[in-house]
């Protein structure tokens, strides 16, 4: 009986992961296929800079930053989900498709409450270039709060 059970929660599980899509507002990130010659053309992500080090900082700064990007590749860039490596660390991407030739940012912000020491932060990105996936890192080092 448990042995029941617990194969028919697995299939349902199953069913509901499988059944969720991730909407991304309707933007397709399939590449583009030339049509006259059936190559498959990508976009590309061109950095400025994929590390940002924000220096030293005290305890409960916020820092922003913006990586500025271009794509330099011959179809439209989307850029799927951005996740990053912990709830102190906010991302802000382009939920559009970014044409050839055009730029970009990624907006990120961390809140360095809570944290001391080195940190050293990654944002992923998933795209429908060639390398699907992206890594921009923030780093710095928090100086703990000083007690009276």
């Amino acid at each position: 009986m448990y042995m029941k059970k617990t194969f028919l929660a697995s299939v349902i599980a199953l069913a509901l992961f499988t059944s969720c899509g991730s909407d991304n507002g309707g933007v397709s990130t399939d590449v583009v296929k030339n049509p006259a010659t059936g190559a498959t053309e990508f976009p590309e992500m061109k950095f400025e800079k994929t590390v940002y080090d924000f220096g030293t900082i005290d305890e409960g700064v916020k820092v922003a930053y913006s990586f500025t990007f271009t794509n330099t590749g011959k179809s439209d860039l989307v850029i799927s989900n951005a996740t990053t490596s912990c709830g102190c660390t906010a991302s802000d991407w382009p939920r559009h498709p970014v044409k050839p030739g055009e730029s970009e940012a990624i907006k990120i912000e961390f809140n360095s409450a809570g944290k001391s020491g080195q940190q050293d932060k990654m944002i992923t990105l998933s795209t429908n270039c060639e390398k699907s996936s992206v890594i921009l890192s923030l780093r710095g080092i928090v100086n703990p709060k000083k007690t009276n």
